[in-house]
């Protein structure tokens, strides 16, 4: 999974950092201020979603 997460982001031309995370502990730790959830939550820019790309 990583490796294509990369192959889909990897001509972006800034500097990033792929955290894998599932959904589901996503949304349970979006709303604690201490979790990496709620800053991507926050401030994050979707780059890469598995869904809308299986569907084309």
């Amino acid at each position: 999974m990583p490796s294509a997460l990369w192959q889909a982001v990897r001509d972006v031309g800034l500097a990033i950092q792929i955290t894998p995370m599932r959904r589901s502990i996503f949304e349970t730790r979006r709303t604690d201020i201490n979790a990496l959830a709620h800053d991507v939550a926050q401030d994050g820019i979707l780059l890469f979603d598995r869904k809308a790309d299986a569907a084309r």
